[in-house]
């Protein structure tokens, strides 16, 4: 399986993180543009005022300069104006910060005994910080527009900061809105069976605790309530081979010394006395292949499904399922599918298939090619919500070829379309007949499947399994698989290549297969 993430992985993240970023910097951006343009505009209001202020006294001007500075933090960067030369004199930078203030007694010294340019002023308190500059402004003394322009300055930085606050928030909706839909795009289907999976709480057996990934996918199994978990084996060695991962919240059985074991003994025998087993081989099962005790969990009802493959090969992975939990009634073999994602893909559901069998029936015959034809429709429809359009793949499209195979081919699809009459499924198609909505117009036109397809059912393992493969690596696809149908309870197989986060996904869909 592809390195994919069950939620979403490092990649998809990042993604969403410069996407996020792009639309906040963008909005900045326009909200900078807009600020500069509000405060010119209010300026020029400030510049007209500037005709019509009001003239008071010396006296009135020093108790206007302080309560300004006893109300606000008011720092005054101003400069003298002499009308000969027209030259501007820095006097001095006074910082006014309170009542008595031995700058704020020279700004008020300075003001009363010329005339002066006010160039920047700068009002702060812990809130905001507001800037104007107003050049070539001159205030005679006894102005009071100082005082005024402060106050409409604060008030008018304040509504500006209040509209940078909106935007922000808004930018961020967007941003949010936008990166949770292509947060669906990115990671696919496992998504959204993740988060049904967490819905559910279905408990699920790891058998092959002595595996590090399998303990790193019940890690991150707990703590996004995806599952809970049961870990078969010693809880010394679990703990030690975890050594700091947090599993705190599985439960871990040691056949061992469970109490559990000498009824699973009686119960397997009597499953498998048919078959010649005696009550010491089923205990020697029991407690030396952990994938009999986990089966046995999930008979007794005491767990929903089961988990392995990670260090076994498929068939100690179904031998003790098929000989415990045995099939659905009414299911007349165990088949495995991939549920495949294709990235930027318009074809299937979106980029959605469900390839079968690609992993355990070699060469099914018409009966069971039609069998894993309605059940891959039915797995399709649980794990993606859509409904299943059936392919039945074929060299051969519409008798375009004669070969036995196709007629095996031919004659599934009869038998598919009489046993599931509740599917879409038609065959024989070729590939891009099945799936390609202009070739299926010139060699199927009839067919309500052709160009439509999302389930593909290929004729014998060898196509299935190198299909997959090819559509995996070819096109980048994430191949969840091989998943298991047909069987009473849910127990899936794992590639021996299996990552954390393959299992993880695997776990999510064994969940939702209960």
């Amino acid at each position: 399986m592809n390195k994919r993430s069950t939620s979403m992985n490092g990649k998809t993240l990042l993604y969403l993180i410069l996407f996020s970023a792009g639309i906040l910097l963008t909005t900045w951006f326009f909200q900078i543009v807009y600020l500069k343009y509000s405060y010119r505009d209010y300026q020029m209001r400030l510049m007209n005022r500037l005709a019509s202020s009001i003239q008071k006294s010396s006296d009135d001007v020093s108790s206007i300069l302080e309560n300004i500075a006893y109300e606000n933090e008011v720092c005054i960067e101003y400069y003298t104006y002499d009308g000969k030369s027209f030259f501007y004199n820095t006097l001095m930078k006074g910082c006014a910060l309170g009542k008595n203030n031995p700058d704020l007694l020279k700004v008020e010294q300075d003001f009363l005994s010329s005339d002066f340019l006010i160039k920047d002023y700068q009002v702060v308190n812990q809130e905001y910080e507001a800037k104007a500059f107003l050049y070539g402004i001159k205030l005679e003394k006894g102005n009071v527009f100082l005082y005024r322009t402060l106050e409409d300055v604060s008030g008018a930085n304040v509504v500006l900061q209040d509209q940078l606050i909106y935007l922000t928030i808004i930018a961020i909706v967007l941003a949010s809105v936008v990166a949770y839909f292509l947060s669906r795009k990115l990671s696919g289907p496992i998504l959204d069976i993740t988060n049904k999976a967490k819905k559910l709480g279905k408990v699920i057996v790891l058998p092959e605790s002595m595996d590090i990934r399998i303990i790193e996918a019940a890690s991150i199994v707990l703590k996004e309530g995806i599952a809970k978990v049961i870990l078969i084996g010693n809880e010394d060695k679990i703990n030690s081979l975890a050594n700091g991962i947090d599993i705190s919240s599985a439960k871990i059985i040691d056949p061992d010394s469970s109490d559990l074991l000498d009824k699973f003994v009686n119960d397997l025998y009597d499953i498998r006395k048919e078959k010649g087993m005696t009550l010491d081989e089923a205990r020697n099962l029991l407690l030396s292949d952990y994938m009999y005790f986990a089966c046995m969990l999930v008979y007794e009802g005491y767990a929903d499904g089961v988990v392995s493959g990670a260090c076994h090969s498929t068939s100690n992975t179904l031998r003790p399922a098929l000989q415990i939990l045995k099939t659905k009634p009414g299911v007349k073999l165990v088949s495995s599918f991939f549920l495949m994602d294709v990235p930027q893909c318009d074809f299937g559901e979106n980029g959605v298939f469900v390839f079968a069998d690609c992993g355990l029936e070699q060469n099914p015959d018409s009966e069971k090619l039609a069998e894993i034809a309605g059940i891959s429709a039915s797995s399709f429809e649980l794990f993606t919500g859509k409904q299943a359009r059936v392919a039945m793949l074929s060299h051969s499209t519409k008798g375009s070829a004669k070969h036995d195979c196709v007629d095996k081919v031919v004659e599934a699809t009869k038998i598919a379309q009489e046993r599931f009459p509740k599917y879409e499924i038609d065959g024989e198609l070729q590939l891009d007949a099945a799936i390609v909505p202009e070739v299926a117009k010139m060699k199927a036109n009839d067919s309500k499947v052709a160009g439509r397809a999302n389930v593909l059912i290929f004729p014998e393992i060898d196509a299935g399994n190198i299909g997959y493969k090819l559509v995996q690596r070819l096109a980048k696809a994430s191949a969840y698989g091989p998943i298991c149908q047909g069987i009473l309870k849910p127990v899936n197989d794992l590639s021996r290549g299996a990552s954390v986060d393959d299992i993880v996904g695997v776990i999510a869909i064994t969940a939702l297969q209960v």
